[in-house]
């Protein structure tokens, strides 16, 4: 199937669209950090890029990609 979009209209279209949330992957990741002993994770930090999963001490953020569609 052909695009019907110029490359740049795709883009502008592809650009609006937002997510809906990663919740189940979230949590998926949460039972993970659980089950494996991995503590001093925090979540919703006022952060720029608004990360999923923060490391305060180890300056580590996380940021959870889920399915898209």
């Amino acid at each position: 199937m052909t695009d019907v979009f110029t490359p740049e209209k795709r883009s502008s279209v592809m650009s609006q669209i937002r997510s809906s949330g990663n919740r189940d992957t979230e949590l998926r990741l949460i039972r993970l950090f659980r089950s494996g002993a991995i503590t001093g994770w925090r979540r919703n930090a006022k952060l720029f890029g608004k990360p999923d999963f923060i490391f305060p001490k180890e300056c580590v953020i996380i940021f959870v990609d889920g399915c898209f569609w």
